[in-house]
């Protein structure tokens, strides 16, 4: 199967919180679309924080869209939800199935990404919460505070719907970024 590099670069970013995860003894269970989903916002936008002129893993995650659970990477929602874009992970209902990310192929991946995703990890975990294991609906709660989702979220039902993209310059500038 052909892979798309934004599915294996998602891949790496799963690999990565598998790590983080077994480093703080949590179980699989944990890893659900929404979850990850809420994760991967995070990682990608983590970095704005720290320096407004660097775009981190937004580089590579540019594609949300304000959906009434929060921000969503459209690409990678849509893959979820065909569960067959994937070479090591597939998704049984809601749950993440990990086949067998040991054999992720690195190699495969561009080293400007991985530097960019294991420094988007650090961070993140630099927060010092429980992002892996507190509630997924505390996640929700947490990137609900972003004005840019509020606002895209405001858009979408104005408009009659229940999605509405949120422009990468929108996701910098939110004046509220809350982790």
């Amino acid at each position: 199967m052909i892979m798309s590099v934004k599915n294996k670069e998602f891949e790496y970013i799963v690999f990565l919180i598998n790590e983080w995860r077994k480093t703080c003894n949590i179980s699989e269970r944990v890893l659900t679309k929404l979850r990850l989903q809420k994760l991967l916002f995070l990682l990608s936008t983590v970095e704005i924080t720290v320096d407004v002129n660097s775009k981190g893993l937004l580089q590579y995650f540019n594609h949300f869209y304000a959906l009434p659970y929060g921000p969503v990477e459209i690409d990678i929602y849509h893959s979820m939800n065909h569960n067959g874009d994937f070479n090591n992970i597939s998704f049984n209902g809601n749950f993440c199935v990990i086949d067998d990310l040991e054999n992720v192929n690195e190699s495969e991946i561009e080293m400007n990404f991985k530097k960019q995703a294991k420094r988007s990890i650090e961070l993140l975990k630099s927060k010092k919460r429980n992002y892996l294991s507190m509630p997924v609906f505390d996640l929700v709660a947490i990137t609900h505070q972003w004005s840019v989702w509020i606002n895209s979220f405001s858009a979408a039902q104005m408009l009659g719907g229940k999605q509405f993209p949120m422009k990468l310059d929108a996701i910098c500038n939110s004046e509220v970024k809350a982790f």
